[in-house]
């Protein structure tokens, strides 16, 4: 299997303005790879969500061993 993604470790940046920015620190600019909204779920739910968003990288290491 081949991986389509951007390797990891991704990092939860929460001081985007109504957003949670998940970003790729391996990317000379600090590439945002996905944002997790705030609006509806409360800031600790966009948190939560964030951090599992980027510990993508690392889950699907973990299922393919």
């Amino acid at each position: 299997m081949s991986t389509q993604h951007t390797p990891g470790p991704w990092t939860v940046d929460a001081l985007i303005v109504r957003t949670q920015a998940i970003k790729f620190p391996g990317a000379e600019n600090g590439a945002i790879v996905a944002r997790a909204p705030k609006g509806g779920v409360g800031y600790s739910q966009a948190g939560a969500n964030a951090r599992l968003i980027a510990a993508a990288p690392e889950l699907l290491q973990a299922l393919l061993a």
